[in-house]
């Protein structure tokens, strides 16, 4: 009996909620790896796992990527922000080949002006960048191995652990092919790209305005607030106002609290038309904190 069964906790339970800070680190919505975990579960009904693979497939899909925010600052000095990086990096097909190079254009120096950027692009290809992109994977290993060691969660876990990133043609970060690959690994590997970020949310971070213009009416239309509440601060006019128009119309219907398009009227950095569209919107419906803004 270890420790924590002592103390009456369940490891099982003790990763899950561990899993929740992995989420944070990926910039990605609560209980997402949560739900990779369970993605990977249900795929493992198929090829019908018994019960200590099930509970080595559990502990993989929780902790594949537990590691990978150790060396943030190193991720960000190479690709800005790195939330947006590893976010960004499950929509590649990672195969040594064309997506890295589309990958590696998209993001290397991400947010520096173009002159910087393609400082920091020669330098990465000269060596430095190539050098610091392989020990943020050995690092990334070794801070899950260490973790996983910890929890004495045995061999069978870490082996898996290690193969996760594996392709199916032995071209990932392992050189693993086939039955080589722990079916644990295997079957994990499919549930790791899905993305909790919805698809709006991924339009309103696109560059093109007309991208966006269309997420923000889409958004409008769902009431969802979260993605409204973004859109409005949007540097394109009509990509805030429509956020705003559809903040306007959550706050009529008692979701969103007034306090939300008072900060958007008050703030003197937003457009003023946006701002008058948060006007408008705190106009619909009377309350003592509007009618104060609105007499200001």
């Amino acid at each position: 009996m270890n420790e924590l069964d002592r103390r009456g906790i369940r490891l099982a339970e003790l990763v899950a909620v561990l899993s929740l800070g992995t989420d944070l680190g990926l910039g990605q919505p609560m209980e997402h790896v949560l739900r990779q975990c369970l993605i990977a579960l249900r795929i493992a009904e198929r090829p019908d796992l018994d019960e200590e693979e099930r509970a080595v497939l559990y502990y993989t899909a929780l902790l594949a990527y537990v590691g990978c925010h150790v060396d943030a600052h190193e991720q960000a000095k190479w690709f800005g922000d790195d939330l947006v990086a590893k976010a960004d990096a499950r929509m590649f097909d990672f195969d040594g080949g064309r997506s890295d190079v589309a990958y590696l254009i998209g993001h290397l120096g991400a947010g520096r002006p173009p002159l910087e950027r393609l400082r920091l692009g020669m330098a990465f290809l000269s060596g430095a960048g190539r050098r610091a992109a392989g020990a943020m994977f050995d690092n990334h290993w070794l801070a899950t191995a260490g973790l996983a060691r910890a929890l004495q969660l045995g061999d069978p876990v870490l082996d898996s652990l290690e193969q996760t990133f594996e392709r199916w043609d032995g071209r990932g970060l392992c050189q693993a092919r086939g039955a080589r690959c722990p079916v644990t690994a295997r079957v994990t590997a499919p549930a790791l790209p899905s993305r909790s970020v919805p698809g709006l949310e991924q339009d309103l971070r696109d560059p093109d305005p007309k991208v966006r213009r269309a997420a923000a009416r889409e958004a409008a239309k769902d009431g969802d607030a979260k993605l409204l509440l973004e859109a409005s601060r949007d540097r394109d006019q009509e990509v805030a106002i429509t956020a705003t128009d559809g903040l306007g119309k959550l706050h009529a219907r008692g979701e969103l609290p007034a306090s939300e398009l008072i900060a958007r009227v008050v703030d003197k950095a937003i457009d003023e038309r946006v701002r008058v569209s948060a006007i408008n919107g705190l106009g619909v419906v009377a309350s003592p904190e509007a009618s104060k803004t609105l007499v200001e």
